[in-house]
């Protein structure tokens, strides 16, 4: 337990700089010590249950081998937050997966056919037209 101490505190900082990037990326841009703290502690506790699974024989690096576990500690504080109603991180994670694919479905029509209007511009359209 004294080389699990001794690694986070020189691990610190990148594991802080993740968790930042992770808070920020997804519209939240206000720092809140408090939420901040809940995922760190979070990630801690994700760290000490993959650590006894952790083979140094593997030749890998223990963050590595830990950002599945990290990223899944993240992700699960965010189901808990947003809604709480998912049976499982996994049925979590695919819920997430399916809305990134239809948000980035709408942007990739307009780059690949930039002739076809947005609803809103036929939308607009329709309307000047019966107004003017």
């Amino acid at each position: 337990m004294l080389c699990f101490c001794f690694f986070l505190h020189h691990a610190e900082k990148r594991l802080n700089s993740a968790i930042y990037r992770f808070l920020t990326r997804n519209g939240i841009d206000r720092y809140d010590p408090a939420r901040f703290l809940d995922y760190k502690l979070e990630v801690l506790q994700m760290l000490l249950y993959c650590l006894p699974r952790f083979d140094p024989e593997q030749e890998t690096e223990f963050l590595k081998y830990a950002k599945h576990y990290v990223r899944d500690g993240l992700l699960f504080c965010r189901m808990m937050v947003e809604a709480g109603s998912f049976a499982s991180l996994a049925e979590y994670r695919h819920v997430r997966q399916i809305g990134a694919i239809y948000n980035n479905s709408a942007k990739t029509a307009q780059k690949s056919f930039p002739s076809l209007p947005s609803k809103a511009d036929t939308r607009m359209k329709a309307y000047l037209r019966m107004n003017c």
